[in-house]
């Protein structure tokens, strides 16, 4: 099987996050299967995890900021998306849903997607998971 190219979205930007840990070990995972894989972090795009003007809403796509531009190249360029969510509040994080609004949904269609949940709490991520809204 040829190597895939993958990203992994990281779902948290709360100070001593697990997610990290979480985010790695997939990462490692599926390096050690010889895929091409990149972790998107919400605290290193130029948003921090929120929405101000998602790339889709602006009327000259090429104004949009560099850093949206690239990832939304790499996004369409992914042959499949992993997304490493905890579960705060019997629900997905905020910075998680305002990173991925950033993009165009028909920048996600097409791709399988993997949902990776984890939580401090006896459900371990199951409500997280339950509730995830995968992109169009």
């Amino acid at each position: 099987m040829s190597p895939l190219r993958l990203l992994v979205f990281l779902g948290s930007t709360r100070d001593g996050r697990l997610g990290e840990n979480v985010a790695k070990s997939v990462v490692n995972s599926l390096k050690q299967r010889n895929h091409d894989v990149e972790l998107i972090d919400p605290l290193t795009l130029g948003s921090n995890g929120h929405v101000s003007q998602p790339l889709h809403f602006y009327k000259d796509q090429s104004q949009a900021p560099e850093w949206m531009i690239k990832t939304n190249a790499k996004i369409q360029a992914a042959n499949g998306l992993i997304i490493v969510t905890p579960e705060y509040n019997c629900m997905l994080p905020p910075g998680l849903t305002s990173m991925m609004d950033q993009f165009p949904p028909a920048s996600y269609r097409y791709k399988p997607c993997g949902i990776v949940c984890y939580s401090m709490g006896p459900f371990g991520g199951l409500r997280a998971a339950a509730v995830s809204p995968l992109p169009e």
